[in-house]
């Protein structure tokens, strides 16, 4: 009797109000795991739910429970006004829906006072942490399927909420044909459309890059258009940014799969089944996504809210002293399309400073530092901004400097600021997208603004993958094939995120012509290459092995486990198969990537199969690849054939080929062009370090000159009349200006 007595005081405790239709009680969750996270539906309609920082009286944050008729509750939100749904496997993310679930939930005593679970039979919310970027899941400790009383993650405080407040100069916009009007020019609401723009001022705008836009009911819907590629833009009025935005998409009536894709992902393959886009925190002046795939099938958006603010008025980066560190980002504030808006970062692969998009890891925030009137500029890894090569242009690119650097000066000009070294203006080149010295004007790329980075929760925490088709070609019994490459996007600039194992499916015409799947972490974000043969050691590698499997199913899946810290920042992971020896010629191989297991739990990658497939040669290598030997940019290759009697003996048919050097351009002459040897005694299989033969600084790189003259033919192993017939080959090609420097053999 007293325990029956003791579970009934504490299941009481606490326990909310009913809502009725008369009379709504709002309240807020909390874990005991993380007390400032508040359980929040991220979008309306079928979404994830997340535990979000909530710093405000967000209504996204408030639930009200109203009773069932078996006596379990619906909980439902306050912003969206959906239903947190029980329907959820084991282990996987909570979903909000529209419609009434087909079960309640429950609470139940905690074993902490005053705190409760919340279960629907087996179902159980949980509290995640940064590695799951604080998702709320289905979990409970397998011995106590929803009925997990100790574990903090499942322990939740339920408090009355706060009345809703939206922060200072926030608006809310929807976009739906109740708010605004499509255009096609002048013509309101014509057959096709290019830009809508909302009755509410300011005025808002969503616009296609040509009439891809007309009306599904009330809801705007999409399409790829003829170039079956379209470009979407949200743009904020003038004195805003975009603080969050989220609409669901589903086709309209088709089966056919689109591609909807945003910057730095996630990518998102449309169906008939609704699925949900949002995103938040972002104080961004426009948001830009592409829709690719078949014409004249559309896809609807609908409940496709925008919330803007005020943007902040411009003010410079206050100073950090020991122990009081700032940290902002360094954002480009011109209008030209290959900079806007994107951050100041530094680029170990190739030392050098450059911009990129905007995302909060440790190479993208900068503090400030002052000494004597000069400013040193340093980011979270220690780096500094280093000292440029004198004069403008692309041989001033600036690099890093280990110690404080103070040579820097911040100004006002043209309604934003400048940042000098000791005499020029740090300006974004479209070229390498790298910084370099370059004069400011009015709405040029050497404009800068500064934003204030919260750095409340620092943790490292995996936001978006992408992934990407690797070669497009190989060989029978080739190692190490490149397939596919997923960028994997952390935010956070302290800690990592564990990679557990990669899933995914071998696609192919015969699954046995794949004798082995690998995957590896690269260094960079160039393509892979491994030469664990050994035969081409002058290249630059840039693998290391994260594990390998045979053990290919049936239906062609596999997984690959290992271990590898995700840091913040792009971590780059590449399917690779080892060709058999018995492949046939004209095969294709292909991979899907379907999931990767992090921290414990595994993340579905929704897009893992881009377009292309591999197909099998005889025999393939790569001649040249960018960045060999300190170069980016090989072109106009051509090859021949000589007999070659090598030291042991043996007569083979020895491959040569020339190719353009044209180092860190692509412009033909006049520019700095030389010309490169290798030979190949292997049937291409593997290359010789590329010799300069013609063009180099004696000869006159930097202008036309007679290659003939001086091209070589003792480093190519082979007779003038051959080499003179090379160069002829060559020169032809270089006059149609065509050809690559790789490909099948």
């Amino acid at each position: 009797m007293a325990n029956a007595l003791n579970t009934a005081l504490a299941e009481a405790l606490n326990l909310p109000a009913e809502s009725t239709e008369s009379e709504e009680h709002w309240y807020q969750m909390r874990s005991l795991r993380l007390p400032d996270y508040y359980v929040s539906a991220t979008a309306a309609g079928a979404a994830g739910v997340v535990g979000s920082n909530s710093t405000v009286a967000s209504a996204a944050s408030m639930w009200k429970f109203v009773k069932r008729t078996d006596g379990t509750f619906d909980i439902i939100n306050r912003q969206h006004g959906t239903y947190l749904s029980p329907a959820a496997a084991y282990d996987s993310q909570i979903q909000t829906a529209t419609a009434q679930p087909a079960a309640g939930w429950t609470l139940s005593y905690a074993n902490t006072q005053g705190y409760y679970i919340i279960s629907s039979g087996t179902v159980q919310l949980n509290q995640t942490q940064a590695g799951l970027s604080y998702k709320i899941y289905n979990w409970s400790s397998e011995s106590n399927l929803g009925s997990d009383r100790s574990d903090t993650g499942c322990q939740f405080l339920i408090e009355d909420a706060p009345e809703p407040e939206e922060p200072a100069g926030v608006l809310t916009y929807t976009i739906d044909k109740l708010n605004g009007s499509l255009y096609s020019g002048t013509t309101e609401n014509a057959s096709y459309n290019s830009v809508w723009k909302s009755t509410a001022t300011p005025q808002l705008t969503f616009t296609a890059n040509a009439n891809n836009m007309n009306w599904k009911d009330n809801n705007v819907q999409l399409f790829s258009g003829s170039s079956t590629n379209a470009t979407y833009t949200l743009t904020a009025p003038s004195g805003y940014v975009i603080d969050s935005y989220s609409f669901t998409f589903a086709n309209n009536g088709h089966s056919t799969g689109l591609t909807l894709a945003f910057a730095g992902g996630p990518n998102y393959t449309t169906s008939t089944s609704a699925q949900t886009h949002s995103q938040t925190g972002l104080s961004e002046s426009s948001v830009t996504f592409t829709l690719s795939g078949t014409n004249l099938q559309g896809v609807v958006l609908s409940d496709f809210t925008v919330k803007i603010k005020a943007t902040e008025p411009l003010s410079l980066p206050t100073i950090s002293t020991e122990g009081d560190v700032h940290w902002y980002y360094i954002t480009n504030a011109s209008t030209k399309a290959y900079c806007t808006g994107k951050v100041m970062y530094y680029d170990s692969a190739i030392d050098r400073m450059r911009f990129g998009e905007k995302a909060f890891s440790s190479d993208r925030v900068w503090s400030f530092w002052q000494q004597d009137g000069k400013l040193a500029i340093k980011n979270y890894d220690g780096v500094y901004v280093g000292t440029a090569g004198s004069g403008t242009g692309s041989n001033t690119q600036f690099g890093k400097s280990d110690t404080p650097n103070y040579i820097y000066t911040i100004s006002e000009a043209y309604d934003y600021y400048i940042i000098k070294d000791t005499a020029t203006e740090l300006h974004a080149q479209e070229a390498g997208a790298v910084i370099v010295r370059w004069a400011a004007a009015a709405d040029g790329a050497s404009l800068w603004k500064f934003e204030k980075v919260d750095m409340s929760h620092p943790e490292a925490t995996v936001a978006s993958t992408t992934v990407k088709q690797g070669k497009v070609t190989t060989g029978i019994g080739n190692k190490n094939q490149p397939i596919v490459r997923a960028a994997i996007r952390v935010n956070g600039v302290e800690g990592s995120n564990a990679l557990q194992a990669v899933k995914g499916r071998v696609i192919a015409t015969d699954p046995a012509d794949v004798a082995a799947v690998k995957v590896y972490i690269a260094s960079n974000d160039r393509e892979l290459f491994v030469d664990e043969e050994g035969l081409m050691a002058w290249r630059e590698g840039n693998g290391t092995l994260f594990g390998s499997t045979t053990d290919i199913a049936a239906d062609g899946t596999f997984t690959v486990t290992g271990t590898h810290a995700l840091t913040p920042g792009e971590n780059y992971v590449w399917i690779a198969y080892d060709i058999a020896e018995t492949a046939a010629e004209g095969h294709t191989v292909d991979a899907a990537i379907t999931a990767y297991t992090i921290d414990g739990a595994d993340r579905a990658e929704t897009n893992g199969n881009p377009d292309h497939a591999v197909t099998i040669f005889l025999s393939e290598s790569a001649v040249l690849m960018p960045y060999d030997c300190g170069s980016r940019y090989y072109r106009i290759p051509a090859i021949t054939t000589v007999k070659k009697k090598l030291a042991d003996g043996r007569i083979v048919d020895r491959l040569v080929t020339l190719t353009d050097d044209r180092l860190q351009h692509n412009g033909d002459l006049p520019n700095q062009v030389y010309v490169v040897a290798q030979y190949s005694d292997d049937l291409g299989k593997s290359w010789t370090q590329p010799v300069r033969v013609a063009g180099t600084a004696e000869l006159g790189g930097a202008r036309h000159h007679d290659f003939r003259r001086h091209l070589r033919p003792r480093l190519l192993g082979i007779d003038r009349s051959a080499a003179d017939a090379l160069e002829d080959h060559h020169q032809r090609r270089r006059r149609r200006n065509v050809g690559h420097a790789c490909g099948p053999h």
